[in-house]
């Protein structure tokens, strides 16, 4: 009987952690990965200094890279978002090159998020589940501003939040 529950709690937990994971990813299509052009790419986003980048396979046309710089956000703070790489393609350089291709835009750009004021700083959030992320961000200057725990009933994951001044380290 106690490995019954045991089962039965275990499949409850499993369900939650689906259900959070589902809910966050549909969050992320309906915002912005829905219309990447406009809140990425618009003529507004793109004279605040926004952008997205892609990696294309063009053997398998597909899309193994991105990464966003949403300049939507605080007047003087840019968001590092939707960073992801395909795991096939892990540990290749691409999310370095990708990190490298942002902070040369924001340089060369000027980033701007609100009219006259410069972009001072990049933030971002990783979480507990991506170690190798957390590394890569610090090699490229973001240091951990804190941490947060979205949702209770999942063990060991917590949210880093991430600040890198612009300007800061080597690119």
């Amino acid at each position: 009987m106690l490995c019954l529950f045991s089962a039965g709690s275990f499949l409850s937990y499993m369900a939650l952690v689906n259900h959070a994971f589902v809910g966050y990813c549909k969050y992320i299509v309906n915002t912005d990965l829905n219309d990447i052009v406009s809140r990425y790419q618009s003529p507004e986003a793109l004279k605040k200094g926004g952008q997205f980048w892609v990696v294309e396979n063009v053997d398998k046309d597909s899309i193994i890279a991105c990464i966003g710089l949403d300049a939507s956000g605080h007047e003087t703070t840019l968001d590092l978002r939707r960073m992801c790489v395909h795991p096939a393609y892990h540990r290749l350089g691409l999310g370095h090159h990708l990190i490298n291709a942002l902070l040369a835009h924001v340089l060369k750009h000027n980033a701007r998020c609100s009219p006259g004021l410069r972009a001072t700083d990049i933030v971002l959030s990783t979480s507990s589940y991506h170690p190798g992320a957390l590394t890569m961000y610090e090699q490229h200057g973001w240091v951990s501003e804190r941490t947060e725990v979205p949702v209770w009933y999942i063990r060991r994951f917590y949210l880093i939040i991430m600040r890198r001044k612009i300007g800061s380290n080597r690119l």
